[in-house]
Parts: C-alpha cells; sequence; structure tokens
C-alpha cells in the first residue's frame, strides 16, 4: 500500500500521529506511548545521580518494565521502542545535567560572596 498524501499530510490511518505532530496539534499522545514514557522517566529518576545514568536506566527499563505498545509493524516495534528510549534518555540527561550546572552556579556564586566578605 502507498501512502498517498493530501497537502503533505498521509490519509493512512496509521500515520495518524504523524499528522497531528506535522500540524502542530500534537498535545495527547497515545496512552501507550505515555505510560511508556511515564515508566522510561521513573527508571531515569531513580538512576540519574548514578555514575552511568544511561547503562542503568537501560537495564532497568528493559529488563523490569512491562513494555506494552501497540504499533501497526511488529517489525519495526523494537526498532521504535529503542529509538525512543534513546532519544528520551539523552534528551533528560542533557536536561538534568544542565539544571544540576545551574544549581552549581548559583551556590558558587553565592560561596564566592561569603568568601569576599569573610576575607575583608
Amino acid at each position: 500500500m502507498s501512502l498517498q498524501t493530501i497537502y503533505g499530510t498521509s490519509s493512512n490511518p496509521a500515520a495518524d500521529l504523524v499528522n497531528l505532530k506535522t500540524r502542530g496539534f500534537l498535545t495527547h499522545p497515545n496512552h501507550y506511548l505515555f505510560k511508556l514514557l511515564e515508566s522510561l522517566e521513573l527508571c531515569f529518576m531513580k538512576h540519574a545521580e548514578s555514575l552511568s545514568p544511561f547503562d542503568d536506566t537501560h537495564e532497568e527499563f528493559f529488563q523490569t518494565e512491562n513494555i506494552t505498545i501497540t504499533f501497526p509493524c511488529n517489525l519495526h516495534k523494537t526498532e521504535i521502542i529503542t529509538d525512543i528510549f534513546i532519544m528520551y534518555s539523552t534528551m533528560r540527561m542533557r536536561q538534568y545535567s544542565y539544571t544540576k550546572n545551574q544549581e552549581a552556579k548559583k551556590l558558587n556564586k553565592t560561596k564566592k560572596k561569603i568568601s569576599k566578605l569573610v576575607s575583608s
């Protein structure tokens, strides 16, 4: 089956998610996708402070979580879940490290002010 496009969107029912995202209407993702991201977030938060958060999150997520996501193509299901995991984990690690760096800058600024006050 070929994907016929009308004004840049596909009429295939499997492409509904992409069509909504393309037009900027995606506000509520698929329930299964939401549950997948929710469990991924919980795993990440458990291991955010560890020395290898990506590996630890990966181990827990793929070994203990029940991954139930409906996807039209079973051949690509594993690939899609893996891509979601990698992209989400990478984004969260960047966001987490940025937040921690901002907190450290504030703390360092405060310590610097206190040290100038004490040494004067």
